[in-house]
C-alpha cells in the first residue's frame, strides 16, 4: 500500500518522516517534539535530568497514544498530510498537550524530585476514553509485549539506501517472536512473521487494533527517514 508519511521538524534543520497507521512512528515523533524543547548541550551536561526526561516522556506517550490509540484504520486515515508539522500542530500533541506543556510537567516533577505525574496523564486520557477501556488496553498491550520479550531471541534488520538519482529506501524487517509464526513456505527458506499477535479479539471494534476485515495489527517496526530542511536530502 502506498501511503503519505507523517513528518515533524526537529531543531529547524531536519524533517523526520515515519509511516502512519499501525506503527510506532506517531509516538516516536511525539517524543522527538518534546525533546526539541530542550537544549542538547544542557541535556549532555545533566545526565540525571536527561534520564528522568527520557523515561517520563516514554511513559507518557506509551500509556496513551501508543497503548490506547495507535492502530490501523480505514484507508482514509492511513495517510499523512505530506507536510512536516511545526510546533503545536496535532501530530506533536499528546492528550491535547503541546510539547511546551509536557516539558513544563516533566520539569516540575524533576524539580520537586517526584515521579512524573502519570495519574494526571491517566486522568486526561479518561476524558477522551472510558477509564476502564483505557486501562485495559494499556495493561493488555504491556502483557503481550512482556511475553514476547521473554520468548524473543533475535534481531531486527534495518537498512537505508540512496542511489545517485536521489531515490531513497528505508526498510525494516523482523519476524516478531524468534521464529515468527513457525510457518515456512515450501522451498523458499524464510519464516512468516507473527505480527498479527497484537490484534485485539474481545473489544467489538472499539479498539483501533480490533480484528476486523482489512485491518492490520499494531507492530513495533518503524522505518525512518531524516531529510534536511535546507537541501531536502
Amino acid at each position: 500500500e502506498w501511503v503519505t508519511p507523517i513528518c515533524t521538524t526537529y531543531r529547524q534543520q531536519y524533517q523526520v518522516h515515519g509511516i502512519p497507521g499501525n506503527t510506532q512512528a506517531l509516538p516516536g515523533l511525539q517524543m522527538l517534539a518534546v525533546l526539541d524543547e530542550y537544549d542538547p548541550a544542557y541535556l549532555a551536561q545533566n545526565p540525571v535530568h536527561r534520564t528522568f526526561l527520557l523515561t517520563s516522556l516514554k511513559r507518557l506517550v506509551y500509556i496513551y497514544d501508543r497503548a490506547v490509540s495507535v492502530g490501523d484504520g480505514p484507508v482514509s486515515v492511513r495517510q499523512g498530510s505530506g507536510e512536516c508539522e511545526s510546533k503545536g500542530a496535532s501530530i506533536r500533541r499528546v492528550l491535547g498537550l503541546t510539547p511546551t506543556e509536557i516539558k513544563t510537567m516533566i520539569d516540575e516533577a524533576y524539580r520537586k524530585k517526584t515521579a512524573f505525574p502519570i495519574d494526571r496523564v491517566v486522568e486526561l486520557a479518561a476524558q477522551l476514553h472510558p477509564p476502564t477501556s483505557t486501562t485495559a488496553r494499556y495493561l493488555r498491550r504491556l502483557s503481550i509485549e512482556s511475553t514476547e520479550k521473554a520468548e524473543r531471541s533475535g534481531d531486527t534488520n534495518s537498512f537505508v539506501v540512496r542511489d545517485s538519482t536521489g531515490l531513497v529506501i528505508s526498510a525494516l524487517q523482523s519476524n516478531g517472536n524468534a521464529f515468527g509464526s513457525f510457518l515456512t513456505p515450501p522451498d523458499l527458506g524464510f519464516v512468516f512473521h507473527n505480527r498479527g499477535s497484537k490484534f485485539v479479539l474481545l473489544d467489538e471494534g472499539a479498539d483501533p487494533n480490533a480484528f476486523l476485515t482489512g485491518r492490520r495489527g499494531f507492530h513495533t517496526l518503524t522505518p525512518w527517514m531524516v531529510t534536511s530542511t535546507t537541501t531536502g536530502l
